[in-house]
């Protein structure tokens, strides 16, 4: 038996494709602000001694 809100989503993803609409192809997110990762990149003084 197929769940309610399955059957739901797959009308309106049919209904989508019948109306040729997609996502967006232009970024909506903005690039996020560099940020400093302590500990990256791994050099050899921040690796742990080989056993």
């Amino acid at each position: 038996m197929v769940d309610i809100t399955e059957a739901a989503a797959v009308t309106i993803a049919e209904s989508l494709v019948r109306l040729r609409l997609s996502t967006s192809k232009v970024r909506t997110y903005a690039t996020p602000r560099p940020k400093n990762v302590i500990g990256w990149p791994i050099s050899a003084a921040n690796m742990p001694a080989a056993p």
